[in-house]
């Protein structure tokens, strides 16, 4: 609505890059005629695409999602020497699966590739363990050191009454909480107590620690504590950012991974390529 009434504070920049045949030139002048643009255009002939595709290819640093990326970097094995034996595509969407698999399949026909399988997103994959967290946030185990492995699946930040933090717990919560809210820290090790796994951790932030009796209390328990110099807000940004990759040792998700693929991957086929 901003751009068809003009309500912007200097001309606005359009482009468009493109192969000449087509009709993409044609519909993007029309936009920019339409809205007043400073429009610029890029003609991409196959001389530039030639001296280019390479940096492109090493450029893109994200997983291929579209059959024309796909092609640009078959284009690249096959200047190599490789051999490419199919695509399988990862974190398909469950709810768009069956669409997805369908346009891939038909898209990758049409260039000669053959699509073995799609993994769906799985939601568990992408939690973080606890060790993963720790080194995340530059944090030290004061409690539970064996307990890297656990998966963190929500984190709550504990800056309210320990009763009403408890009652959001579900499986898997980490807690995020200065080291001097101890009401938090004794609420914490009693729900380990009675829950044992439902209860992820917690990390104790802003470098504070709890007094010698509630460390005590804490390192009897079997509660997975970590200590950490940043603030909460710093911490759940961190997390929610991070990249998790499957490390050996991950066994649930070393097994969740082998099911998904005995499922969703055509294994006999691969094995016949190879």
């Amino acid at each position: 609505q901003a751009i068809a009434a003009g309500n912007f504070a200097r001309p606005l920049s359009t482009y468009c890059a493109g192969h000449h045949e087509g009709d993409d030139f044609k519909f993007a002048r029309a936009a920019a005629k339409l809205f007043k643009t400073q429009h610029h255009e890029a003609h991409i002939t196959q001389e530039l695409f030639t001296q280019r595709w390479s940096e492109m290819v090493q450029r893109q640093g994200v997983p291929l999602s579209t059959p024309n990326e796909v092609a640009i970097n078959q284009a690249l094995f096959e200047k190599e020497g490789v051999e490419l034996l199919g695509v399988v595509l990862n974190k398909v969407l469950p709810e768009k699966y069956e669409h997805v698999v369908e346009f891939a399949t038909k898209g990758f026909a049409r260039l000669g590739i053959e699509l073995l399988g799609a993994m769906p997103a799985d939601p568990m994959l992408g939690h973080p363990t606890l060790g993963q967290v720790c080194k995340t946030v530059k944090g030290e185990f004061i409690n539970a050191r064996t307990s890297t492995r656990r998966l963190v699946r929500d984190v709550l930040i504990g800056d309210m009454e320990a009763g009403h933090l408890l009652s959001r717990f579900k499986y898997g919560t980490l807690v995020v909480t200065p080291g001097d809210r101890e009401d938090v820290i004794l609420s914490m090790v009693s729900a380990i107590s009675q829950q044992t796994r439902g209860v992820c951790g917690i990390v104790l932030c802003n470098g504070l620690k709890p007094s010698a009796a509630v460390m005590e209390v804490l390192q009897a328990s079997d509660l997975p504590a970590i200590t950490s110099e940043m603030d909460s807000y710093t911490i759940a940004s961190r997390i929610h950012s991070m990249t998790v990759k499957t490390l050996p040792g991950d066994e649930e998700k070393i097994s969740r991974i082998r099911e998904l693929t005995e499922r969703h991957i055509d294994i006999a086929r691969l094995a016949a390529l190879l």
